[in-house]
């Protein structure tokens, strides 16, 4: 944990249409004991209700879920390219099933309630604020519902960027 500075979340830049489709991130909830982490693509940066918000999209399905429901705190972890094949294994195993941190050897950090990995450059510490359901009768583009064959619709869990830490 020494090796992350707590950044001004006003000065922190990065390249929001790219960083997550092309870098990915690996969004956490849970504690120490209890958690589950899965890599994303998807998600949203910005402001909302005069915040500097993270925007989190996942689908019912998926066992980080439960974690982001039960919990107020939430992370999105950034890495270095040498972490992608962990991010992918993280992106294609479920937590349900095999123990990810173990099986990548990521060193779960915990600080004030939020979890992330002490491998990671950038992390995004988020308080829950808010949650909006994705649905079909929404969509004006039509070849949105090509996302969704299984009729698992995600929901937008939106996050106070509270924190910002990086090495």
């Amino acid at each position: 944990m020494e090796n992350f500075r707590k950044a001004n979340i006003e000065d922190f830049q990065t390249k929001p249409l790219s960083v997550l489709r092309k870098e990915w991130g690996l969004l956490t909830a849970g504690t120490l004991e209890d958690f589950n982490m899965m890599t994303i693509g998807w998600g949203y940066f910005g402001t909302m209700w005069n915040k500097p918000v993270f925007g989190a999209v996942v689908r019912p399905n998926r066992h980080t879920y439960s974690y982001l429901e039960k919990n107020n705190l939430f992370t999105v972890s950034f890495f270095n390219d040498q972490y992608r094949e962990k991010l992918e294994f993280c992106g294609t195993r479920s937590g349900r099933d095999v123990n990810k941190a173990f099986e990548t050897g990521l060193k779960p950090v915990a600080k004030d309630g939020a979890l992330y990995f002490e491998q990671a450059d950038t992390i995004l510490i988020c308080r829950k604020m808010s949650f909006l359901d994705f649905k079909p009768e929404n969509f004006i583009d039509p070849e949105i519902m090509d996302n969704y064959p299984e009729k698992q619709f995600h929901r937008l869990f939106i996050g106070e960027v509270s924190e910002i830490l990086e090495k």
